[in-house]
């Protein structure tokens, strides 16, 4: 028999907070109070039973080599929020901060293993290899491209000052243009 719906386990939606320490993307600004408000409802919310689960804190680095003093900075602005974020009882399951170039540079120092510790538990810490998994981190010759991507054009048309274009209208000419349908969509097989 299946499980009466009053008695079935609610899943939750595991989240990560990025924090935009200087790539200019996305994420909360390390800075601002708003920032540790925002985290603080979404506990809140999970601690009253809702649908989410805090899962990690992450930043992302803009330029990760050696001489680089930026990457000092990101880390800086990242212990910032970490710090704020743990002051107020919220524990962090998760820190990520580097990326493909940051593993690759052998002699960069800017992680502290020490951001992994905190009171009631310690974090985990992991990296994320994004183009560096498929060779694309030109700066590291050892690497070797291992995809491509290519489309083929399936359609070329002009379109005049002023009209739309795509679902939703979401494009609008600001001149006449010529464009070109690229057969790259989910209807082609790309996910």
């Amino acid at each position: 028999l299946p499980t009466p719906p009053s008695e079935q386990k609610q899943k939750r939606v595991r989240y990560h907070i990025m924090v935009d320490t200087g790539m200019g993307r996305l994420g909360f600004d390390p800075k601002a109070r708003a920032s540790v408000d925002t985290l603080q409802s979404l506990v809140d919310l999970e601690r009253r039973g809702g649908p989410v689960e805090f899962y990690g804190l992450c930043t992302h680095m803009a330029e990760a080599c050696e001489q680089s003093d930026f990457t000092l900075e990101q880390m800086a602005r990242f212990k910032e929020l970490l710090a704020a974020v743990r002051s107020e009882g919220i524990g962090v399951p998760t820190v990520h901060t580097d990326n493909s170039a940051a593993l690759l540079t052998t002699r960069l120092r800017h992680f502290d293993p020490s951001i992994l510790r905190q009171d009631d538990f310690d974090s985990r810490g992991f990296v994320r290899c994004g183009g560096a998994v498929y060779g694309q981190r030109p700066a590291f010759k050892e690497l070797v491209e291992c995809s491509t991507l290519s489309a083929s054009v399936g359609n070329v048309m002009l379109v005049k000052r002023g009209d739309t274009v795509g679902y939703d209208r979401t494009w609008t000419a600001k001149r006449d243009s010529l464009i070109a349908t690229l057969g790259i969509g989910f209807a082609d097989g790309y996910p």
